[in-house]
């Protein structure tokens, strides 16, 4: 058995799901969707605990390789490398498809100001708690000692607190800061890429024949962007997110439309795992076409309904989804945390293949620990307060932003 193996990794998130089953009083405060007119929601929450956990899966085996072989490299090309680049990419499908919905529900007319001031409160809190923790753990590695001049020391910190928009700057010249976060926060700006970008292109959805040729045309692009055409404003030439965004734009309109195969859930469940079948088949390495093209049958089955024979529809499974945010977010510190300032665990990770997958469980356990807590006591607050104060934001002005 390797370090890259998948079977360990179903075990770990079966241990998971039971023990979020379990009745403990701080998993009851994670609530999940009751109403039926929010069906969908059950299998796309559902499905985004999965999704987070697999890259946290993948950057596990990053620590592993530098811890063991001093190399910093993950499992590219293995099955685990193929299921967590491709579920990132249905992770953007899914942010597209959530507020394209909204988007397409109101005909593009959204009150822009609000939508802003809910989104920083949805996303600022836990980020910057994250940010401090990294902050701490950079000067700890520093020996709280400025190596930089104060001028290129407050850029630094004000470029991680504006999310990034621009770079992610070594912090106080630790060339490895990015590394205790394991590099996740570079998903933030396309995050906020797709915010301001919406007010914009949310004339497209004033029709839903405009949208659904919008989405097409997007969709073509991006692709043709990614692997035919060069393009130098985007490091790396990385359309992928753009991409994902486009097809959870198109999915959203065939939603929206009723263009959606009359599939019951295990037809669909039975469709999904032949799309995984292929992408861990046919699928080598990140970027590939035919990852988007798997990934979006897979996310559109998820949106028709299906639900992995069950697995999504699960209490433990939505919770899981619920806090997902938590979970890929303070990732990298616990990684972190396990595999270089505890001292225990990093030798005993080391003692054999079995030692790892022990070590690997129990981080497993504490990120979804740490990850509920965070979600009642900061996230969950943080949004209820983000919408409380765009409510009273638009009834104080009495004025409507609309993109008309």
């Amino acid at each position: 058995m390797t370090y890259d193996a998948v079977w360990p990794l179903c075990i770990i998130l079966v241990i998971l799901i039971v023990f979020l089953s379990l009745p403990i009083p701080l998993f009851y405060r994670i609530q999940v969707v009751r109403n039926s007119q929010e069906d969908r929601l059950y299998t796309i929450d559902g499905l985004r605990g999965y999704l987070a956990y697999l890259i946290v899966f993948l950057h596990a085996t990053v620590w592993y390789n530098l811890v063991h072989s001093k190399e910093f490299k993950g499992a590219a090309g293995s099955y685990i490398d193929l299921l967590a680049t491709t579920g990132l990419c249905v992770f953007f499908m899914i942010s597209a498809f959530l507020f394209w919905t909204r988007w397409l529900k109101y005909q593009g007319k959204i009150e822009v100001i609000p939508f802003y001031i809910k989104r920083f409160f949805r996303i600022a809190p836990v980020y910057y708690l994250c940010i401090l923790c990294l902050f701490i753990a950079v000067m700890n590695k520093t020996h709280w000692h400025l190596d930089v001049t104060v001028l290129s020391f407050i850029k630094q910190i004000f470029a991680w607190l504006t999310f990034g928009l621009f770079s992610f700057p070594s912090i106080n010249g630790f060339g490895l800061t990015s590394l205790l976060v394991m590099g996740v926060v570079w998903t933030i700006p396309y995050e906020w890429m797709l915010y301001l970008t919406l007010p914009i292109i949310g004339v497209f959805s004033k029709n839903i024949w405009s949208s659904l040729s919008f989405a097409i045309i997007l969709c073509v692009f991006t692709i043709l962007a990614q692997f035919y055409w060069k393009i130098h404003f985007l490091a790396e030439n990385d359309m992928m997110p753009f991409a994902s965004y486009a097809i959870g734009i198109l999915i959203a309109t065939l939603k929206q439309m009723q263009w959606q195969p009359r599939l019951n859930d295990f037809c669909g469940s039975v469709i999904m795992v032949g799309c995984i079948c292929l992408l861990l088949s046919f699928c080598h390495k990140y970027p590939e076409p035919l990852m988007l093209v798997l990934g979006g049958i897979f996310f559109y089955c998820v949106v028709s309904g299906a639900s992995l024979f069950g697995l999504f529809k699960l209490k433990a499974s939505q919770r899981m989804g619920r806090v997902s945010y938590s979970i890929y977010l303070c990732q990298g510190l616990v990684l972190y945390f396990f595999s270089d300032v505890l001292i225990v665990t990093k030798h005993f990770m080391m003692c054999s293949i079995w030692h790892y997958w022990g070590v690997l469980l129990g981080e497993s356990i504490v990120l979804l620990l740490v990850a509920c807590c965070l979600y009642i006591f900061i996230e969950k607050p943080s949004m209820d307060r983000g919408k409380q104060i765009a409510s009273k934001l638009s009834q104080k002005t009495n004025i409507k932003h609309f993109i008309t």
